[in-house]
């Protein structure tokens, strides 16, 4: 199966790390076929030199700012074209925003998307709450399920 998973970026944090986990279990079955996909550039290389040594393929959008995502979202939508996915599982607001409806125009209906944390304690409160509301309005057609990890 083709699994293409979409997150923010491999630096270290809880839901990199629980992907990198899950990516490489489901990269243990011959039958799988995985491909991981940040939006934002990646300081630390860690996770993916663990990935690469999994055989696991990492592709970056290589953004540095949130309006630069704007810019590359369609280089996106090609990217899930080409890899032609069975499933796709996207990880954290942004990439659940823009990763869903890039796999949505791309003509996916398998689209997961993982909540990681639901607090409004940190960074910019009005755009935070922007996007909750954004995500809120597209969880109706955009996603087949909701995963939630968070309180």
């Amino acid at each position: 199966m083709r699994i293409r998973h979409i997150i923010n970026s491999l630096n270290h944090g809880g839901a990199e790390g629980m992907m990198t986990r899950l990516a490489t279990q489901q990269n243990k079955s011959k039958n799988n076929k995985i491909l991981i996909i940040t939006i934002f550039e990646t300081q630390h290389k860690s996770l993916i030199n663990k990935l690469d040594h999994e055989g696991i393929v990492t592709y970056s959008l290589g953004c540095t700012s949130i309006w630069q995502v704007f810019f590359k979202f369609f280089k996106l939508v090609n990217k899930i074209k080409s890899f032609n996915p069975k499933v796709i599982q996207t990880w954290l607001y942004y990439s659940d925003f823009f990763g869903g409806i890039a796999s949505k125009l791309a003509g996916y209906q398998d689209i997961f998307w993982n909540l990681r944390n639901s607090s409004l304690d940190e960074g910019n409160k009005l755009f935070k709450v922007t996007s909750l509301f954004l995500l809120g309005f597209a969880s109706n057609f955009v996603p087949k399920k909701i995963i939630s990890c968070s309180f």
